[in-house]
């Protein structure tokens, strides 16, 4: 229909191979139907991606389904990239600067590898320096056109990680990070990973960034939450258990937590149930049969 902008066309055409994709039927028909309503999206999508006003959120959701759907075809990366991301590189777009960046630390990711570094290669290491440079470079690009986008910072900790050039410009990218969106749990998480006793911090660091959580009393995001998670990681690389619990300050910050969270939501039958399990392994009984008692049959 000429009278639907190329943005709605796009959208429609996702869509159809959605259903075509959840709805059993002939697999290899439904397959060159798929592959149909991909080369109509592509035709459409550099249209789409200049109609004015349309907010990179939304561009950024359309790219994610279009990147899945050309992996379901079996279209290999460096065409899909070429296709999908090329226009929005072309526009100049934050949102293409974005996802190269992310195409970019995978890359780096899967040079280096998860072992410790003494198990890299030079070559694989240097790899690794190349990709995670290049991302830091699309995910500089892309802060500096839409600061308000959290992911490029979210992801320069990250490259910090990869590439450190010190721990004031992990904070710096935290800020950033938190300042554009202060539900952001992926923020924290990256800081945490960073304060990591393997990388650049100790159990010390990893606590106060918990308990700068819970001073958020962000409780509708469950920031706080992630406190109690990082007591829990602890207690299992340090294979000390249910005794960890059982440290004063340690139980207090739980106590801090869940009980915070149950006055913000009293129904919140996850948080009782945690909250009795780290009570009866930390000898805290009472607290465990109170808050099964409140829980009663629910999961």
């Amino acid at each position: 229909n000429a009278a639907c902008p190329a943005l709605c066309k796009v959208d429609a055409y996702v869509f159809a191979t959605k259903v075509i994709q959840r709805v059993p039927g002939d697999a290899k028909n439904d397959r060159g139907l798929s592959k149909q309503l991909f080369d109509l999206a592509m035709a459409e999508w550099p249209a789409a991606i200049a109609t004015p006003g349309v907010p990179d959120r939304e561009i950024g959701q359309l790219l994610d389904s279009l990147l899945a759907q050309a992996k379901s075809l079996g279209i290999a990366d460096e065409r899909a990239n070429r296709l999908i991301l090329g226009p929005l590189l072309k526009q100049n777009r934050a949102i293409g600067d974005y996802h190269e960046g992310l195409r970019f630390i995978a890359l780096a990711l899967d040079s280096r590898g998860y072992g410790p570094a003494s198990d890299v290669s030079a070559v694989r290491m240097q790899a690794m320096e190349r990709y995670a440079a290049q991302a830091g470079q699309c995910f500089r690009k892309a802060w500096l056109k839409d600061p308000t986008n959290p992911g490029p910072a979210v992801h320069m900790i990250q490259v910090e990680i990869l590439l450190p050039t010190g721990r004031a410009a992990m904070e710096m990218w935290y800020q950033r990070a938190i300042g554009a969106d202060p539900d952001n749990i992926e923020a924290r998480d990256a800081k945490l990973a960073y304060l990591e006793p393997q990388w650049y911090g100790s159990y010390e660091d990893m606590i106060a960034l918990g308990r700068e959580c819970l001073a958020t009393q962000n409780w509708d995001g469950r920031i706080p939450q992630l406190l109690v998670s990082i007591h829990r990681l602890i207690a299992r690389q340090t294979g000390a258990g249910g005794k960890y619990f059982a440290d004063p300050a340690v139980w207090k910050d739980v106590q801090d937590v869940y009980e915070g969270m149950i006055k913000h939501d009293p129904a919140d039958a996850p948080t009782h149930n945690m909250y009795a399990y780290l009570a009866a392994v930390s000898g805290h009984q009472e607290i465990a049969r109170r808050e099964l008692a409140i829980v009663g049959d629910r999961p």
